[in-house]
């Protein structure tokens, strides 16, 4: 498999849930552009609240939706001919076109959202998840000090 033109050795990447944003940092209506696993993603929160993880590059002429790209209510809007996606990856509406292209869609990956994290389940092969991410009691309650973000670029496996 190739993105944007480079090879991706999809073997690096385990299989597992990862951490992709923390759930504060994506409001309703927001688009956050993310990369991991070799491939640019856009994780957004739905006007339902729920949030997705989807393939950043549109289908149809390949625009970035994590750059300009807007939320309509539970969908992404991709910012140049306006094409929809949902939470599923499936187009839901093409605003010129009477139908929709049957393999209009971008990927997408389960999202569970837990103790404050954002997390996405990421396989190689397109397997679902085999395990469930535990929950963290303290989490929330007085006992608990909140996550402290610090980010440092490395170039090294993310786990």
């Amino acid at each position: 498999m190739t993105q944007k033109g480079s090879a991706v050795d999809w073997s690096r990447y385990p299989r597992g849930w990862f951490v992709v944003a923390y759930s504060d940092e994506v409001e309703p209506g927001q688009i956050k552009g993310v990369e991991y696993f070799g491939k640019k993603l856009v994780v957004y929160r739905g006007e339902n609240g729920e949030i997705s993880v989807l393939d950043a590059y549109c289908p149809h002429l390949g625009a970035d939706i994590g750059v300009g790209g807007k939320v309509v209510g539970n969908c992404v809007r991709c910012p140049f001919h306006h094409w929809q996606f949902g939470a599923d990856g499936k187009c839901t509406d093409v605003p010129y076109a009477k139908k929709i292209p049957s393999r209009a869609k971008l990927g997408s990956y389960p999202v569970h959202e837990l103790n404050g994290l954002v997390f996405m389940y990421f396989d190689q092969d397109g397997h679902p998840p085999t395990y469930s991410i535990p929950v963290v009691e303290e989490y929330g309650t007085d006992s608990w000090l909140p996550w402290v973000t610090n980010e440092i670029t490395m170039k090294t496996h993310p786990r």
